[in-house]
């Protein structure tokens, strides 16, 4: 494509041989322009509009690209912080980037509560498992298991859309989830200083009770095997969610299994790279954590921008991922949960 340099001098438009009108994609012989003054005048207007439109899309985009500096994504892959000008620093409250060894100790070793919350948990998980390939038809069973661990995929990533888009800290119960899943994004190499059953105990302490009697049902036959192996691997899976989520956020692979590494390159556990697709702003997308092979039937069916475009219609409320990320309210005290994550 020829480049033409036009430049403009006393509200005349000069070029070599072409003004170009780029909005209409047209190409005006410069003969014809400097015959007619009123075109000139005009032309000379438009291309002073398209020059300070141009201005401000790329402040705007400059803004919507900026965010945090996440340095434990996916591959290569990261989104840095805003070095434009046009930036608004008072978006991204103050981080942490590092921890002493005793915040260490203190806010990510796992307590003997802990402890206790994620061996019950998963001996549970595995009861019911047990119940389902004992109870006959292995082939069926180990299917349930599969469907199992495809719906925890899929119930992760729909939890992890909710809370990363509706609610604050004064929402009952999620609260907490919701303010600590956005000040993930703003600091997301917290998770891995987390211990095993310290990242996994919330999610246990919320479901031991329920499979517990889920795990009665199925012990004296009430439950299908086939239903108990399902429920059994979905448990798993689900409770694991935030360690595989942990994983995709270790950017050192030595400081991975080579086990889990392998997993990850299998597609089998959520990679670096798949979650990393969820870690830019707005944070749309790639909302699964325990896989990431439920992602594409979920984004590309549409799935979450239906249920947003349903709930807008309803109420009025707009998911956070149709703006830019703004963190403001996160400093607002209700919201404090994320800093003590």
């Amino acid at each position: 494509m020829h480049s033409y340099r036009t430049q403009m001098q006393a509200g005349r438009v000069r070029a070599a041989s072409f003004s170009t009108c780029r909005s209409a994609h047209l190409r005006i012989p410069s003969a014809v322009v400097r015959r007619n003054p009123t075109l000139e005048r005009r032309l000379g207007s438009m291309m002073s509009r398209i020059h300070a439109s141009s201005t401000s899309t790329s402040t705007s985009v400059n803004k919507r690209t900026a965010a945090t500096k996440v340095n434990a994504v996916a591959g290569t892959e990261t989104v840095e912080a805003p070095t434009s000008t046009t930036s608004s620093p008072s978006k991204i409250p103050q981080r942490q980037l590092t921890f002493s060894e005793e915040e260490v100790e203190t806010r990510f070793a796992s307590t003997t509560m802990d402890r206790v919350l994620t061996y019950s948990t998963h001996a549970v998980a595995a009861g019911m498992l047990v119940c389902g390939f004992s109870g006959g038809g292995a082939a069926i069973a180990a299917i349930a298991a599969v469907l199992g661990y495809l719906a925890a995929d899929a119930a992760s990533g729909i939890f992890h859309w909710a809370t990363d888009n509706y609610g604050d800290g004064r929402t009952p119960v999620f609260g907490d989830v919701i303010v600590k899943f956005q000040g993930h994004h703003l600091q997301p190499w917290t998770i891995t200083y987390r211990d095993w059953e310290n990242n996994v105990a919330p999610i246990c302490k919320g479901a031991l009770a329920p499979a517990a009697a889920l795990l009665a049902l199925a012990a004296v036959g009430v439950l299908p095997p086939a239903l108990s192996a399902f429920l059994g691997s979905f448990l798993g899976f689900v409770v694991n969610s935030q360690e595989f989520h942990k994983w995709s956020h270790t950017t050192n692979d030595n400081n991975l299994p080579p086990v889990v590494r392998l997993l990850q390159s299998c597609g089998i556990l959520v990679s670096r790279k798949e979650h990393g697709a969820h870690h830019k702003p707005p944070f749309e997308g790639h909302y699964c954590i325990v896989s990431g092979l439920m992602n594409a039937p979920l984004d590309g069916s549409g799935f979450f921008k239906k249920l947003e475009t349903a709930i807008h219609e309803r109420t009025g409320v707009k998911p956070r991922c149709w703006n830019e990320p703004d963190y403001t309210f996160l400093e607002e005290p209700h919201n404090q949960a994320w800093r003590i994550q």
